[in-house]
């Protein structure tokens, strides 16, 4: 049962607010008739809050969906209950989104459109950073790419990193970290490289297999970024980007 036994006891509750419901559960017919009982459980129960006492759990819960298919925590779920729960919600989720495979591809295809003749397949041994594209960008910048080469994404693959990008198509270009061979970064086009080329770089500092005097230098150039960049002419560094994804690419098709 939601009650407001605690609330009305705890004194981390400010007296305001303990004087404001004593208040409301004072009011004429609401303090025998239960009214006001009635009241808070139907308030609860708007909110998601439902009260569950089955063999395996008991308490109060939130569920997003407000129609008591209610999402238990998973410490108060035995191991079969949790292998249960787990199916439910696999069988749950296909039948709230059926959607056909042939809509499922032509909706990926819109936000990843495959150029004609399919994605070219990308040489490990091309250098994605040209020296024109040095002129473009700063030093920083140019350092980080040379530390990638080109990829296609297999998403037949049994590479657990497949799994994250299921949404793009098979043979969609990407980056491959040139000293692990693990890291991957696939992003759809010039606008989102320019987002995240800071995830692309904080990955070779970290890298394990990446020798410490690459770190130091890009650790060094990347102080500098900033200033340099500001020197740069206007716009230089979106065409970096836009010859970066020309080389993948995966540059997007104009509308």
């Amino acid at each position: 049962m939601i009650e407001l036994r605690h609330i009305k006891e705890c004194k981390h509750v400010p007296k305001s607010v303990r004087d404001e419901l004593e208040k409301t559960s004072n009011k004429k017919g609401t303090k025998n008739t239960g009214a006001a009982k009635q009241f808070y459980e139907a308030s609860a129960r708007d909110k998601g809050l439902f009260d569950i006492t089955k063999a395996y759990t008991r308490g109060v819960f939130w569920s997003k969906e407000r129609m008591g298919n209610v999402v238990f925590p998973s410490s108060y779920l035995s191991s079969t209950e949790k292998e249960k729960s787990s199916k439910k919600r696999v069988k749950d989720s296909k039948l709230t989104n059926p959607k056909p495979k042939k809509e499922k591809k032509k909706a990926i295809e819109k936000v990843y459109p495959v150029p004609a003749g399919g994605y070219k397949i990308l040489d490990p041994n091309m250098s994605l950073v040209t020296p024109d594209m040095e002129r473009q960008a700063t030093p920083y910048l140019c350092f980080t790419f040379q530390q990638y080469h080109g990829c296609n994404l297999n998403t037949g693959g049994a590479n657990s990193w497949n799994n994250i990008h299921k949404s793009m198509p098979d043979g969609f270009p990407g980056l491959e970290c040139v000293h692990c061979g693990e890291r991957r970064f696939f992003y759809r086009d010039t606008e989102t490289y320019k987002a995240n080329y800071a995830h692309i770089s904080e990955h070779i500092l970290k890298c394990s297999h990446c020798p410490a005097s690459i770190k130091e230098e890009l650790a060094t150039k990347k102080t500098q970024h900033l200033i340099l960049q500001k020197k740069m002419p206007r716009g230089s560094q979106s065409q970096f980007f836009d010859s970066l994804c020309a080389r993948l690419g995966n540059k997007q098709v104009e509308e």
